[in-house]
């Protein structure tokens, strides 16, 4: 539920409510810009991603709360947004 908070307050207005992507990218699928794996989703949710305009969450989130977070993510994928944006990035081989 922590989790779950901090996505709608943080997260919520550029990946969705339901993380199927408005301005960032859809979170649901198996299609990732910045790599798929836990240490890639941590670093991305750490440091943003100026030039996609995502800031840097490190320094603002707690440590504990970034791996909440990247948690919550991941439990993401594999869910149906109700209006998901197109697949961008590589598909995720696992």
């Amino acid at each position: 539920e922590r989790a779950k908070g901090i996505y709608t307050a943080r997260c919520a207005a550029c990946h969705g409510p339901d993380g199927g992507g408005i301005v960032g990218p859809n979170l649901t699928d198996r299609f990732w810009i910045h790599g798929a794996a836990v240490a890639d989703i941590h670093k991305v949710i750490e440091n943003g991603v100026l030039d996609k305009g995502m800031l840097p969450w490190k320094g603002v989130i707690p440590p504990a709360d970034i791996k909440l977070m990247v948690a919550y993510v991941w439990s993401l994928r594999g869910t149906s947004p109700t209006n998901p944006k197109a697949p961008q990035g590589d598909e995720a081989k696992s």
